[in-house]
C-alpha cells in the first residue's frame, strides 16, 4: 500500500504585512499534508509508512501580536487498496480523492506575554457519506477544543491541557439501513513537566489521557480522533495499533533526554484502563458487553532513540514497546490468546 504515492502537489502564495508590521498571510491550494494545533485531530503521521494527506485549500493568517489563525476546507485522501486480498496481492492503486469525505475547520492560537504561554481554540467539522463501493457510518461530527499550553524550555515548568467536545451523528454500523445515533463524546489531555538546564537536558513529566467510550444507550459517546497522530504521545503507529484515543483512561510518566544536538531519547510508562467497561478498548476491538472483565487493560512501556547520522539528511530511529496485558485483555470474550505484545521498529529516514 502506497509504495508510490503523490503525497504533495500544491501551489502557495504569500502576502507580506497585510495587517501591519510583522504580519503575513499564506494561501495553499492542492494536495498537501497537514499538522494543525496539537495534532490530536489533524496530522501527517511522521512514523507510519502511509501518512495522511488532504486535497483542498488552507489559509494561514498571522498578526504582529503573535496571533495565528488557520482555516481549511479539504477532502482527506482514502488510502487504497482497502481490501485485504488486494494488499496481500501487492496490488497498486492510487489513493482516492472524493467529496464523499469533507473536512473543514479553524484553529486560532493566542500567545500571552513573553513566557511562552498560549491558548488554542479549535473547531473542526468532518462529514462523510456512502459511495457505491464503499459503505461508511455517515459520520457528521463537530469537534470543539480549548487548549492551554506552555512549550518546554530548559529551566522552567511547562504544561499542556486540552479538552475536546464532540457532537453530531453517525450510523450504528456500516449497514445502509442502520439507525442514526446522536454523538456526544469528549477527550481530555493533561500534562505537567519540567526540563533541567543540565547536560542531556532531561525533561520529566506526568500525563493523563482520557477519551470517552460508548455507553449502552441510544447516544454514541465514543470519541473519534479523526486524523490525529499517535506516536508523539500514545505509541508507535502502523502495525502496532492497540492504543488510541477512544475508550481510554491512561496516566503516564515520561522522561525525555537530549544527549547532544543530534541525539534524543524518551521512555514512557503508562497504565491502561477502559473509560467504559462495556465498550471495546481503545483500538483493539476487544469487547465485553457484560462488563464482567473489568476495566484494567494493562501497562505499556514505550521507548525511542533517534540519531542524526548525517545532520538534517540521514536519521536512524529505534522504537521498542512492551504492552503487558491486564485482566481485560486476557479475559474478555474475544481477547486473543496471545501473551504480552513486544514491538521493535528500526528505520532510516533520508531527507533531501
Amino acid at each position: 500500500m502506497n509504495t508510490l504515492e503523490l503525497v504533495q502537489a500544491n501551489v502557495k502564495r504569500r502576502w507580506a504585512e497585510p495587517f501591519g508590521k510583522s504580519s503575513f498571510a499564506n494561501l495553499q491550494l492542492g494536495r498537501m499534508t497537514l499538522n494543525l494545533g496539537s495534532r490530536r485531530l489533524i496530522a501527517a503521521d511522521d512514523y507510519r509508512n502511509t501518512t495522511n494527506d488532504y486535497t483542498g485549500a488552507r489559509i494561514d493568517l498571522h498578526w504582529g501580536s503573535g496571533v495565528d489563525l488557520v482555516a481549511l476546507a479539504v477532502v482527506p485522501q482514502i488510502r487504497l487498496p482497502e481490501a485485504k486480498a488486494d494488499v496481500l496481492d501487492n496490488r497498486g492503486e492510487a489513493d482516492l480523492e472524493t467529496s464523499a469525505q469533507r473536512l473543514y475547520g479553524t484553529i486560532m492560537t493566542v500567545p500571552y506575554g513573553q513566557q511562552g504561554l498560549a491558548s488554542q481554540w479549535t473547531l473542526i467539522r468532518f462529514e462523510e457519506e456512502d459511495r457505491p463501493s464503499r459503505p461508511t457510518r455517515n459520520r457528521e461530527l463537530t469537534t470543539f477544543g480549548i487548549r492551554l499550553f506552555r512549550e518546554p524550555k530548559p529551566g522552567q515548568f511547562d504544561h499542556d491541557f486540552e479538552v475536546y467536545s464532540q457532537n453530531g451523528q453517525n450510523r450504528a454500523s456500516l449497514l445502509p439501513n442502520a439507525p442514526l445515533r446522536n454523538v456526544n463524546a469528549a477527550y481530555v489531555r493533561a500534562e505537567w513537566g519540567y526540563q533541567w538546564k543540565t547536560a542531556w537536558r532531561p525533561r520529566l513529566s506526568v500525563e493523563y489521557d482520557w477519551a470517552s467510550g460508548d455507553r449502552l444507550g441510544a447516544t454514541d459517546t465514543r470519541f473519534d480522533t479523526l486524523y490525529g497522530m499517535r506516536r508523539a504521545e500514545i505509541s508507535p503507529a502502523g502495525i502496532l495499533a492497540a492504543i488510541g484515543r477512544s475508550n481510554l483512561s491512561s496516566p503516564g510518566i515520561r522522561l525525555e533526554l537530549e544527549p547532544s544536538r543530534n541525539v534524543d531519547a524518551l521512555i514512557v510508562w503508562r497504565g491502561l484502563w477502559l473509560a467504559e467497561k462495556t465498550d471495546s478498548f481503545a483500538s483493539t476491538g476487544v469487547l465485553d458487553r457484560s462488563g464482567r472483565s473489568g476495566d484494567y487493560a494493562g501497562q505499556q512501556l514505550d521507548s525511542r532513540l533517534r540519531v542524526w547520522l548525517q545532520p538534517k539528511k540521514l536519521r536512524l530511529e529505534i522504537n521498542a514497546v512492551l504492552l503487558a496485558k491486564g485482566r481485560f485483555l486476557k479475559s474478555a470474550p474475544n481477547a486473543p490468546a496471545s501473551q504480552n505484545t513486544s514491538y521493535l521498529g528500526i528505520d532510516l529516514i533520508r531527507s533531501f
